[in-house]
């Protein structure tokens, strides 16, 4: 796609000498660019993303774009995530909690070997989801291993509308399990990061706006405690 347009000095005010009805605004957000006019809500805006080629010439007052998007490159740029973070994590009042720790120099949240536990995320789906959803997981054990030894990760997801009748905040409510189980290689060195992705197949109300739960839960039989660094709700984008 090739475009050309002219930008407003930004030096100006809006309506001020050298601008005209078809200026347009250029705003940064760090790898993508978006252009639009100067009209209210921005109804034209197109988005100028990693990988196009563009070139500028300034004639007077008036600086001249033009962009040729790579299609392709645009596409892969077409992901999305919101951040896990271990302490944003709600624990269960019972043994079946997970624990914060942040003694250490970072955050972890420890699930013990003994009994399967939860971490609770909740959010609201990002605006920009489309579909695809899926978990990505970095994770450690905190001892070391002699033998091979294996581990669970469960990650289970609810959405609720904020317009459905009767729909209560307070349901501990989740869809079926999403599974993921892997062996931990004997020689495993304690605190070796791990990175895991799990797809939520098995996805409930998953729309824009609504009220997200993610709970995640580990269980296995490793020697000492699983260690949730950080993860990611992840997505393909509209």
């Amino acid at each position: 796609m090739s475009l050309e347009t002219r930008l407003r000095n930004t030096g100006q005010q809006p309506g001020g000498g050298g601008g005209s009805a078809d200026s347009a605004g250029l705003a940064g957000t760090g790898a993508t660019y978006v252009l639009s006019s100067l009209a209210v809500g921005f109804p034209n805006a197109l988005y100028i993303r990693p990988g196009s080629s563009v070139t500028t010439h300034i004639t007077g007052s008036n600086l001249f774009l033009n962009a040729i998007t790579n299609a392709s490159i645009a596409n892969t740029a077409g992901l999305g995530s919101f951040a896990l973070l271990p302490q944003q994590a709600k624990l269960y009042s019972n043994d079946s909690s997970a624990r914060i720790d942040a003694g250490t120099p970072i955050w972890r949240l420890i699930y013990k070997q003994d009994t399967q536990q939860y971490g609770i995320w909740q959010f609201l789906i990002p605006v920009d989801y489309s579909s695809n959803p899926y978990v990505r997981i970095l994770w450690g054990v905190d001892s070391g291993m002699a033998v091979v030894r294996s581990t669970t990760w469960t990650v289970q997801q609810w959405g609720q509308s904020p317009f459905l009748a009767n729909s209560s905040m307070y349901v501990d409510t989740y869809g079926a399990a999403n599974n993921v189980t892997m062996g931990i290689s004997a020689g495993y060195s304690s605190g070796t990061l791990q990175m895991l992705t799990i797809p939520i197949a098995n996805a409930v109300s998953i729309g824009l706006y609504n009220l997200i739960k993610v709970r995640i839960s580990n269980s296995g039989n490793w020697v000492g405690n699983v260690e949730y660094i950080g993860g990611n709700f992840e997505y393909t984008r509209a």
